[in-house]
């Protein structure tokens, strides 16, 4: 993603996710026909060490073997939700230190599905963090099922880099932290344990935050003047880039690679933002050079082809219709299966696009797409110029929006028309406004 958010993911683990089946009416009381779930947050209730303290058992919570790395953030729930094709779903919450037992259908091809919600006040950036899993649970037998767990929603975390500073939000209207490490961030992305990378182009160099309290960022990128980045919280990795060349690294730096952004007849010219999806592709949107024509486009990149150096596979989604709808494109979000692209001003701009990758199909997004000429606009769906998304968020997105002394946020929901809301108008340095 560029100027604003965009994993050796280091495993998160649910451990200990046990599942005990019994078919008859036990002294357990379970249902005939079901099973009982046991979810035990901590160590295997046998083991010696039952009396840990909280922080330890939720460190196990996130650690293959109970191993290794701390817990990303403090919890206060946990919601488990179990589907099968002839079981509907199951769901229930529950507190974030406890054993948990919950009574679920036998069956076939159970999928259980966990969400851990981030307690208020905790200075992880993520909001929450997901993980889903499949498994066969005969009746009468235990099935262990370990879950992986990764950042599934992060808070709105926004580089004001007109104030010299990033803002962190809990929500639109809720929330209003400052971190002023930075003099002008101008990219944010997160990796799956929710950890917070910063691009800024007078500090140079790509930083990562633990955490909104981290005073002492580690330096991950051996290159300057970097504009924006992506972290593929899928696959253990960033990229970043100055708008005309391209890099890869791990998430703590020192594997520095320069990718190769020729694959004829396009070379890739500008870079203005990018996102890392589930398929393995960067998604990227900038300029072109194709056929001896340089133009904006929307390209899908493989990092991974030609032994690494990379390849780009298709402009624009190979689409004349989209190409048409390009114009100074600002970044671009990946939803699977959908990206989501800003344009920010010209004759096409002031829209959001919509795009299916599978078919090259796109639509406005949410029919949001129209230049707003004063302020405040009342309509929903008029924007000044939108520039970049921030944070991660699964009922809609919230994205930068600036026109002269304009500079605010809006959202907007996934469902045509719908959740419209602003934070913002005239530039400003105080609470709730912002300076892009």
């Amino acid at each position: 993603m560029k100027r604003t958010i965009r994993i050796a993911l280091i495993p998160i683990v649910l451990i200990g996710l046990i599942i005990t089946f019994s078919c008859s009416d036990t002294e357990h009381r379970i249902p005939i026909g079901s099973a009982r779930v046991i979810i035990n947050m901590g160590l295997p209730p046998e083991t010696p060490d039952a009396e840990l303290g909280l922080i330890e058992r939720i460190r196990r919570l996130f650690v293959p073997d109970a191993i290794a790395q701390s817990a990303p953030a403090a919890f206060s729930s946990i919601l488990v939700r179990v589907t099968g094709a002839d079981i509907g779903a199951v769901e229930e919450s529950f507190g974030p230190y406890s054993t948990i037992s919950m009574n679920v259908p036998a069956g076939t091809l159970r999928v259980f599905e966990v969400t851990a919600i981030v307690a208020p006040g905790d200075p992880s950036a993520a909001a929450s963090f997901k993980g889903t899993a499949s498994a066969n649970c005969p009746a009468g037998q235990t099935v262990n099922v370990p879950v992986v767990m990764g950042l599934n929603e992060t808070k709105i975390v926004v580089p004001d880099n007109g104030n010299n500073r990033v803002v962190v939000k809990d929500s639109m209207h809720s929330g209003w932290n400052v971190i002023t490490l930075f003099q002008q961030p101008m990219d944010i992305d997160f990796d799956a344990r929710g950890r917070i990378y910063v691009v800024d182009q007078n500090l140079y160099y790509v930083w990562r935050l633990e955490n909104i309290n981290d005073t002492n960022p580690l330096q991950v990128s051996d290159t300057d003047w970097l504009y924006c980045l992506a972290v593929d919280r899928y696959r253990n990795r960033i990229f970043y880039s100055d708008e005309s060349d391209l890099w890869q690294n791990n998430q703590s730096g020192g594997n520095e690679t320069l990718k190769n952004l020729i694959t004829p007849p396009a070379s890739i010219t500008g870079i203005n933002g990018m996102d890392a999806a589930p398929d393995g592709m960067l998604y990227i949107v900038g300029q072109v050079n194709d056929s001896f024509s340089i133009r904006d486009a929307i390209v899908q990149y493989d990092p991974d082809a030609n032994s690494g150096s990379g390849a780009i596979l298709r402009t624009s989604l190979s689409s004349p219709e989209i190409t048409a709808r390009i114009n100074n494109p600002e970044d671009i979000q990946v939803k699977w299966p959908y990206l989501y692209v800003t344009n920010s001003s010209g004759a096409a701009g002031y829209v959001i696009l919509k795009v299916k990758v599978s078919n090259d199909g796109f639509t406005l997004a949410d029919n949001f797409g129209t230049l707003a000429t004063t302020y405040p606009d009342t309509p929903p769906g008029d924007f000044y110029g939108p520039l970049q998304f921030v944070g991660l968020r699964n009922d809609g997105l919230v994205v930068m929006d600036h026109l002269s002394t304009y500079s605010r946020l809006v959202f907007f929901g996934n469902n045509i028309n719908s959740g419209w809301d602003t934070l913002g108008g005239f530039s400003g340095s105080g609470i709730d406004q912002f300076s892009f």
